[in-house]
């Protein structure tokens, strides 16, 4: 793609993704965003504490513009949890409900359950656990419900990069952290059997397989396998690498364009070029664009 013909792609546009006109119609593959909660979160230039119908009309005009950009079968694939409001929320249920009533052709293609682990989520059971007199369910995961656009498929298919073991794990319905790690298990194995055939030291084997389990985040920060949060990065909900990059494996192919509505730190942008795909971004936030950007830039440094 030519980025003198296209000079709205491998940008972020610090502006309300309600109306994205620098992207023309049907020029995106690929939607994967994360949006606000709306659960009073401190993020700079966004309220996240509107009423639920100002939260609602607000996600429908960016699902709107997000139809209008994506190509017949593009997919949007939008992240999100379940909120701990009283009485509980359930945002994708939300969602689903919306895209199902929009006059927008949204086809419902399922959910992934992505599995964050034992640790994630705060509530628990008030008073002991004996004798406890409202006991909280804990959510250790959030959703990934999947839409295409008129059709089930894009009209140009091709190689997506994937390998038939990552589609066979990646098609399933759960994404759990020990999955990646089994993954990395057997990167490990053979990336130690070929250090043994080519004579290296036990140190250099050692710095080798730390780097290939604890994933660097840009700030330095660790990460297990990029599949658990980038705590590094300065920003109230970062999003993980690996959720956008499984997604763009599955659903396009290198060269197409991958759009992040509500783009924050950057990571689906980060992602896109670690992949061999393009990108479009778009956030209210200047201190969020200015961090993604830098993001952007250290990725191909």
């Amino acid at each position: 793609m030519n980025l003198e013909e296209h000079p709205w792609v491998d940008r972020i546009f610090c502006a309300d993704a309600r109306d994205m006109h620098a992207v023309p119609d049907r020029a995106v593959q690929l939607v994967v965003t994360s949006p606000p909660y709306n659960v009073d979160k401190n993020y700079t230039d966004h309220n996240d504490s509107m009423s639920l119908e100002e939260y609602i009309a607000m996600l429908d005009a960016v699902w709107r513009e997000c139809h209008r950009v994506l190509a017949p079968g593009g997919r949007l694939c939008i992240n999100i949890a379940n909120t701990d409001r009283k009485p509980y929320l359930s945002l994708v249920s939300l969602i689903d409900e919306q895209l199902r009533k929009c006059e927008c052709t949204w086809l419902h293609r399922g959910h992934i359950i992505w599995h964050k682990g034992a640790s994630a989520g705060i509530s628990t059971a008030w008073g002991s656990f004996a004798r406890s007199s409202n006991p909280t369910l804990r959510d250790v995961h959030e959703y990934i419900t999947i839409w295409s656009k008129d059709q089930l498929r894009l009209d140009e298919g091709g190689p997506t990069g994937i390998t038939g073991n990552e589609f066979v794990a990646w098609t399933r319905s759960i994404w759990r952290p020990e999955d990646k790690l089994k993954e990395l298990e057997r990167k490990i194995l053979d990336k130690l059997a070929d250090a043994r055939r080519r004579g290296k030291d036990d140190a250099w084997i050692a710095e080798s397989i730390a780097r290939a389990v604890w994933g660097q985040t840009p700030e330095g920060g660790e990460t297990v396998g990029r599949m658990t949060t980038e705590t590094s990065v300065d920003h109230p909900a970062p999003f993980p690498e690996e959720l956008p990059r499984r997604l763009m494996l599955l659903y396009t192919k290198p060269g197409d364009v991958v759009l992040d509505p509500f783009m924050g730190s950057g990571s689906t942008a980060v992602a896109a070029l670690q992949n061999g795909r393009r990108y479009v971004g778009y956030d209210v936030s200047e201190e969020y664009c200015r961090m993604a950007e830098k993001r952007v830039s250290e990725a191909v440094g």
